[in-house]
């Protein structure tokens, strides 16, 4: 399979009319300042003094060129970096007139450090057309001392590295309350509100449109380093891109990513996830979830795709998982050295071969097992070339899988000699066999089977017996399925 590369408010909007048709004329002339389109003059803010108390005050669109005019002065030798300065906007402004040239970026330390309050305003048709370019978005480049808020932003944006819709690269403290709606196109560290971050903090921001890219693409963060993101979602009409492909980012690094939701479709290559294409470093994923559909060729999961070194809990995946290769999981694709605890997936996974109903290849990482404990699968599992599938893990090496049911159907596990099995199959491909399997179980049914769970019928798999059975010890993660049932009566998660 050859996969490719390739809303809002309405209030006060200040428009400025007698659009000029020649976008050339927004460029940089021989005195190093930004000329503007539309015949617009820029104007300096009348009020505020730029402090935390009384912040700048961007009232119209002359007021926010003129910030980008300021910012993006290279040839003068005093930086407007406006470094711990505040602004605030006062009405929605409508961008009617192209393109936009970013806020930054365009030269070294040419960047924005000061803090922008959008103010719950929205500023629209916000155009960027520079394919050939680095540091692309509304800002381009984010300084250290930076911090968005509460801006909404809506456009069409094209840049050729480090494209994001709020901004193309970040050093950013924070980021809160911010969202972008439209498309994005980029190349590599592409993402739907920033496309590399890193040290900063990422909170109530959402992304509503669609994604392009190559290497590192996200529906948030398309390269994040050392973040946290937390309560960030993505309504993806379509996010495609080639390696390391996620609805929350691409790659992440150390990040810690809390309670993120993603819907809609994605397609790449390989190292494909709803919520992360990649994550290494110790980077913690917890309560996520993905709806809709994941397409790719290898090492592709609900929630990520690649996990190593690095823990995914009470997270869960009700998307179909599919792809031509091998490496594919309801939760994760591949996880080397990964911990993954009271998650579960519902949406059918299929693929060449290791296929998991929660994980689809499993190893450790050097001394470090992988582990499995407190998931559940309800999704149909199934490989075309009829092995390595399995209801919990497809492919293991060095792992630990524990207090693990699967109800979904698992074809041909019924002789017990095939390479499919209910819980989970050996991976003789140069996998270790150090496994351990303690207290899992799947369904009954005819010619179902598997060498290392229990079998138990629905009757017994809905009664509070099963139910001590999967709390065995000091394990106490599971509860009945009562009225509003979400899961058909079998065992739930406590957090459920």
């Amino acid at each position: 399979m050859k996969i490719f590369k390739s809303l809002l408010f309405i209030s006060t909007v200040i428009i400025i009319t007698s659009c000029s048709t020649d976008d050339s004329i927004f460029t940089n002339n021989d005195s190093g300042v930004v000329d503007q389109p539309c015949d617009i003059v820029p104007s300096i803010w009348t009020n505020g003094d730029g402090s935390i108390s009384n912040p700048y005050q961007i009232e119209s669109i002359e007021n926010l060129y003129y910030l980008a005019e300021q910012v993006n002065d290279t040839a003068s030798t005093v930086i407007n970096n406006y470094n711990f300065k505040y602004f605030k906007l006062i009405n929605d402004i409508d961008l009617n007139c192209k393109p936009w040239i970013p806020i930054g970026g365009l030269k070294d330390d040419y960047i924005f450090e000061g803090d922008f309050d959008g103010n719950n305003k929205t500023i629209s048709n916000v155009t960027i057309d520079r394919p050939d370019e680095l540091y692309v978005g509304f800002f381009g480049f984010l300084g250290y001392n930076s911090s968005l808020k509460n801006l909404t932003i809506n456009g069409n944006i094209t840049g050729d590295k480090s494209v994001g819709g709020l901004a193309g690269f970040s050093y950013a403290e924070q980021i809160q309350n911010s969202c972008f709606n439209g498309a994005i196109t980029g190349n590599d560290w592409v993402g739907g509100i920033l496309g590399f971050s890193r040290y900063g903090t990422m909170e109530n921001c959402c992304f509503d449109g669609t994604i392009k890219g190559n290497d590192e693409v996200g529906g948030i963060v398309g390269h994040s380093i050392d973040n946290s993101l937390n309560n960030c979602s993505s309504n993806l009409t379509s996010l495609e891109g080639n390696d390391e492909v996620g609805g929350i980012t691409g790659s992440s690094a150390a990040d810690e990513i809390i309670s993120s939701s993603v819907s809609g479709n994605i397609i790449a290559n390989k190292f494909v996830g709803g919520i992360s294409g990649r994550s290494t470093g110790v980077t913690t994923i917890e309560i996520a979830n993905f709806e809709g559909s994941l397409l790719g060729l290898g090492s592709v999961g609900g929630i990520c795709g690649d996990l190593t070194g690095s823990t995914i809990s009470e997270s869960s995946n009700k998307g179909t998982v599919s792809a031509s290769g091998s490496q594919i999981g309801g939760i994760v694709g591949m996880s080397y050295g990964g911990r993954i605890e009271q998650s579960f997936n519902t949406g059918n996974v299929n693929g060449s071969k290791r296929c998991g109903g929660i994980v689809g290849r499993s190893d450790a990482s050097g001394t470090q097992w992988s582990y499995v404990e407190n998931c559940y699968n309800t999704g149909d599992i199934s490989s075309t070339d009829n092995e390595l599938a399995a209801g919990i893990v497809g492919g293991s090496g060095t792992t630990s899988i524990k207090y693990c049911y699967n109800t979904g159907s698992v074809p041909n596990t019924g002789t017990g000699n095939s390479e499919n099995d209910n819980i989970v199959v050996y991976d003789f491909d140069g996998f270790s066999s150090n496994i351990i399997v303690e207290h899992c179980y799947f369904l009954d049914g005819i010619d179902q089977f598997s060498h290392v769970g229990f079998e138990r019928t629905a009757v017994e798999m809905k009664s509070s017996a099963f139910i001590n059975e999967l709390n065995t010890g000091a394990n106490n993660s599971w509860k009945m399925d009562v009225t509003p049932n979400v899961n058909n009566e079998f065992p739930i998660l406590n957090w459920q």
